[in-house]
């Protein structure tokens, strides 16, 4: 049985697609090893970034997104890799934005 997972389509998932097909699945390989990258760049490490998802993925599967071998399965996964870095940035930013 594949994962409910939804199509990339024009920036935005299309929850119509039940399957993934190739290109999806590149799509989303691709972009969970560029969030993977920035995170690991913010100074977290793929346990730190496994934890922070509270368990959603393993250690194992951050590496293995980071080397490109695998993509995620279901593309809320790269909804929570976007929200984590997006809460990594938005701490980063305060903690360098001089106080008035």
């Amino acid at each position: 049985m594949v994962p409910h997972t939804r199509k990339l389509t024009s920036g935005k998932f299309d929850d119509s697609v039940d399957f993934m097909d190739n290109e999806a699945a590149t799509l989303l390989k691709a972009r969970a090893q560029q969030l993977v990258e920035r995170l690991i760049d913010a100074g977290l490490r793929p346990e730190a970034i496994s934890a922070k998802l509270d368990g959603r993925v393993s250690s194992r599967t951050i590496y293995r997104w980071l080397s490109g071998l695998h993509g995620p399965q279901q593309a809320s996964d790269i909804r929570a890799l976007e929200a984590l870095l997006a809460e990594i940035e938005s701490a980063s930013q305060e903690t360098t934005q001089p106080s008035t």
